[in-house]
């Protein structure tokens, strides 16, 4: 209420923005009153010009050098620079609740060369290889430059990572044909074993009301050292910045891991695969940012998080007269260990705002998936396909330290709450294809009817509920010597209204926002293959 912000102080800085009597965009309870009264949903208000511009350079090259008829060395490199600035209101109304400026200036270098051939009369494939890859800042920004403005300048602060991050590896791959042996069996055993490298300087400043600071305008930044600044500290701290505000610190964190893949792989007939694999797959480690209290300082680096799973399935073909199709089945189970997961810290006393990442947990993730399509007349394909996935905590391994915090606070019991987000447990699609057998205007007239079905799943704080679409495409293919297509469209096509994803879902901001799928849309292309 405006006589409780004007008895805390803040009655000349806020009420004007959020209890004017006049209007949605400056008062809090018509904003309230309009969103109920206009429930679609889409319609995205905003106190800011919504602005974003992105530009992406690059260059890549591979080259191949046949040195026998059996072997031969490819090489493969890319270069690429990216540019980005952006502007959001993010939390979906006319009022000044959550307002960022972003920039990011980063550019990035993959270099990898391979030896592969065969031997025993092509029995036995391999390939054998090292890779390097490097992300690094290209400019002021570095990796992502935040500027966030809380409740109209209320809380303000200005953050920028600089950060680095390099990979190298070597990697080896056979596959042998055992058909000597057993008709159609093959084996297929790969290993990869990688150095991580992550580190930069982080900068923080806060330019809140509250603490003495004086905010920049909404879509503004503070003042941004450069990275030779932020490493060495050679700045002067922004005296609109709140006083003693001002952090620049270095980390960094290495790791590495070896990592593979065995399967074996038996055609039983030609129309019949049976298979069955087991793989390890690695993240690295990295740090949590800006320096953590001495109570917890055993949580300022977390470790690397590692899967290992076994799939088994079969992939086939069939043909029942006249009627023919394909299909496929798997079932996998795997073991998640030092799950990497963003524990919020809203509400805990002296800990970094917004949150740390923390090796929270080892999971235990299992499910199936498979399609199916049949073909009962000519030209008409009916095809289905379906994902469940299965996730459950096996061990918690929250760190003592941490642990004992949560406590101290009353919060221990969000310590025992651990998802893996947006990660639906059900996924299904569906489609129906149909090419007309006569040409059509000299090309070949098809029509396809696409449905999809996605369940609800966790994204930040907030769950995405589940939702159908439904697409449409009609195309002519195959015109002017088979070079051109034409196709008409329709996404979305039963005007579904749902969520894509989540936009501002921290409790701590205030307020919780989604972003909303296009309504139905029509639209067309033109292909032509030169």
């Amino acid at each position: 209420p405006a006589s409780t912000l004007t008895q805390l102080g803040l009655g000349g800085l806020l009420n004007p923005t959020f209890h004017c009597g006049t209007s949605p965009s400056c008062d809090i309870d018509l904003a309230i009153a309009f969103a109920k009264a206009n429930p679609s949903g889409r319609e995205a208000y905003t106190n800011m010009i919504p602005d974003g511009k992105t530009t992406v350079f690059g260059v890549s090259n591979t080259t191949s050098i046949d040195v026998t008829d059996n072997v031969q060395v490819k090489n493969i490199f890319a270069y690429r620079t990216t540019k980005d600035d952006n502007n959001t209101d993010i939390d979906g109304s006319a009022l000044a609740i959550i307002d960022v400026v972003d920039r990011v200036r980063l550019q990035q270098i993959t270099e990898e060369l391979q030896l592969s051939g065969q031997l025993f009369n092509n029995k036995l494939k391999y390939v054998i290889g090292g890779f390097y890859y490097e992300t690094k800042p290209n400019g002021v920004g570095g990796r992502e430059a935040d500027g966030i403005s809380v409740f109209n300048g209320l809380n303000v602060t200005t953050n920028m990572n600089y950060q680095h991050e390099q990979t190298k590896a070597v990697y080896g791959q056979v596959d042998y044909d055992f058909s000597d042996f057993i008709q159609g069996l093959s084996a297929t055993a790969g290993y990869r074993y990688s150095w991580d490298k992550t580190s930069g300087c982080v900068y923080i400043a806060d330019y809140s009301l509250v603490n003495g600071g004086t905010p920049p305008r909404v879509g503004a930044f503070g003042f941004l050292p450069t990275e030779k600044q932020c490493e060495s500290n050679a700045f002067t701290p922004d005296p609109a910045a709140s006083p003693g505000s001002t952090i620049a610190q270095v980390f960094n964190q290495k790791s590495s891991k070896g990592t593979y893949t065995f399967a074996l792989n038996w055609q039983a007939t030609r129309d019949l695969l049976l298979y069955a694999t087991t793989r390890r797959g690695y993240r690295p480690g990295g740090y949590n940012s800006p320096t953590v209290p001495n109570k917890i300082s055993t949580a300022q680096l977390f470790d690397p998080e590692t899967y290992t799973d076994v799939e088994i399935g079969t992939k086939g073909r069939y043909t029942i007269g006249n009627i023919g199709g394909s299909f496929s089945l798997a079932a996998f189970r795997g073991k998640d260990k030092g799950y990497q997961y963003y524990q919020t810290t809203t509400g805990i006393a002296d800990l970094p705002s917004g949150g740390l990442l923390l090796n929270k947990a080892d999971l235990i993730i299992k499910g199936f998936e498979g399609d199916f399509t049949i073909r009962p007349v000519e030209g008409l394909t009916l095809g289905a396909n379906f994902a469940y996935t299965d996730v459950k905590v096996d061990k918690l391994t929250v760190n003592p330290q941490v642990q004992a915090v949560y406590a101290a606070a009353g919060a221990a019991d969000s310590l025992l709450v651990t998802s893996v987000f947006f990660t639906p447990k059900w996924q299904v699609n569906g489609s129906i294809s149909y090419d007309y057998p006569e040409r059509v205007l000299g090309g070949q007239l098809g029509f396809n009817l696409d449905f999809h079905y996605q369940d609800k799943y966790l994204a930040g704080e907030i769950y995405i509920p589940s939702y159908n679409t439904l697409d449409a495409r009609v195309s002519l293919a195959k015109l002017y010597d088979d070079r051109v297509t034409v196709s008409a469209f329709a996404r979305n096509l039963l005007n579904e209204r749902y969520y894509v994803g989540p936009s501002a879902s921290a409790s701590g901001g205030g307020a919780l926002s989604y972003i909303m799928a296009s309504p139905v849309t029509y639209g067309g292309s033109v292909r032509y293959t030169f």
